[in-house]
């Protein structure tokens, strides 16, 4: 079902809120408050998940909001500064710091270096966060999609951008991307076929309408 507007303007008073932080925030003092977080105990893991976080509220391709871009930029800069700061992180059982997981052998695209956002935002098998839908879970989707109506797939469309932000979600955000994508491209379907039908197919309905207009003009071809 569609969000509601509360909910809707809530998530944009968010959205604003955090990229205008972002923007101003100017000291490391500054960014630990933004990331909610403290320097002498935050560790590169807890900073990649409060990046995550954050980054969904200020992504411009995430947020449906203009102009996010140089907030998100400032983010991961400050993300990248933040972890180069950050401990081992909370010990483990056995007395040693926990274990980092490995940081893959390639940058992002950008060369920047983000590569805990790259892995969030690519389309990967699998993720920490949730697991990847098979193939017969695509198609049973589709096929429920196919049979909506306009009303039911606007709602849906709805639903699934929601569910972007949603901190537990069901699937990791690729997945979740690719299900936006499917109801919207069902929608654009559906629009499409009906606009079609309210076309005529050839000069029948304009000579129609005009028989119908003036009866004993139509009678003689005029």
């Amino acid at each position: 079902m569609p969000t509601p507007p509360a909910t809707k303007s809530g998530l944009k008073h968010r959205q604003l809120q955090a990229s205008t932080a972002i923007l101003l925030a100017k000291t490391e003092s500054d960014w630990w408050k933004i990331f909610e977080l403290e320097s002498h105990t935050a560790s590169a893991t807890l900073i990649r998940r409060r990046f995550n976080s954050l980054a969904r509220l200020v992504h411009p391709d995430k947020s449906g909001l203009d102009d996010t871009g140089p907030a998100f930029t400032a983010l991961q800069e400050a993300a990248q500064r933040l972890a180069r700061q950050a401990g081992p992180g909370p010990a483990s059982s056995n007395g040693q710091g926990a274990a980092e997981p490995p940081s893959p052998a390639r940058s992002s695209s950008s060369g920047s270096g983000n590569w805990w956002w790259d892995r969030w935002d690519e389309p990967l098998p699998r993720t920490r966060s949730g697991r990847a839908e098979t193939p017969e879970e695509v198609a049973a989707d589709q096929a429920v999609l196919e049979k909506l109506d306009a009303t039911a797939l606007r709602g849906e469309v709805a639903r699934r951008q929601a569910a972007l932000f949603e901190s537990q979600p069901q699937f990791p955000l690729p997945v979740l991307n690719l299900r936006l994508q499917r109801a919207k491209d069902a929608l654009r379907k559906k629009q499409a076929a009906a606009d079609a039908e309210r076309v005529p197919s050839s000069d029948m309905g304009g000579f129609l309408q005009r028989a119908w207009d003036n009866p004993s003009a139509a009678a003689y071809g005029l």
